[in-house]
């Protein structure tokens, strides 16, 4: 009696895991989902062609933050990255990393739209508000501000923002002195040209 209880809870088990693993789908399979969309409302099925649509995005976002990652570089000028985080909520997006080196941890974070869009309006209120308060710089050719604790934030082409502080050169005069060798080396243009496109 035991024993066919047992098999029978186990044979249940095989053939719902078995359907289960049919329902996954990874990276191009959920891809594939943005090109049957069509098929779905030319079928008029609706609640398919948005359940496509979702899976279409999410995939189209994985695949956005990781050419992002890629931009962000393991090593700039002797800072190694120890960190990369990625989150998204309401419409925003924000990308931190970490860099530490033998005397300071350098804290990148990028801060935009969630497509890869900016800040919109936000983003120039955003600027004009530190304007007011900070000593007008440009990084790679981007306007940026370096505020009094000696963080630069840089104003990207698509209205993002890409903030670069260290606790360690927490003043003007320190970050003057310790951040130059990191911004010349980190992709500060690429990033910005990669989320204008």
């Amino acid at each position: 009696m035991t024993y066919r209880f047992t098999a029978t809870i186990a044979a249940s088990l095989i053939i719902a895991s078995s359907a289960a693993v049919a329902q996954v789908e990874f990276g191009s399979d959920m891809k594939s989902s943005c090109k049957q969309i069509q098929s779905a409302l030319d079928a008029n099925d609706l609640n398919d062609a948005l359940a496509k649509a979702r899976r279409c995005v999410t995939a189209l976002e994985q695949e956005a933050e990781g050419a992002l990652e890629q931009l962000f570089p393991k090593n700039v000028a002797g800072y190694e990255r120890s960190d990369f985080r990625q989150e998204r909520a309401m419409g925003f997006s924000n990308t931190t990393a970490s860099y530490r080196g033998k005397d300071a941890t350098i804290r990148v974070e990028l801060t935009g739209g969630a497509g890869g869009g900016g800040l919109g309006g936000l983003g120039n209120l955003a600027r004009m508000g530190m304007a007011s308060g900070g000593g007008a710089m440009r990084v790679d050719g981007l306007d940026a501000i370096m505020d009094d604790r000696g963080a630069v934030t840089i104003f990207l082409a698509d209205g993002s923002m890409l903030k670069i502080s260290s606790r360690e050169m927490n003043s003007r005069d320190a970050a003057t002195k310790g951040l130059p060798p990191f911004l010349n080396d980190f992709p500060v243009r690429e990033i910005s040209d990669a989320r204008s496109e």
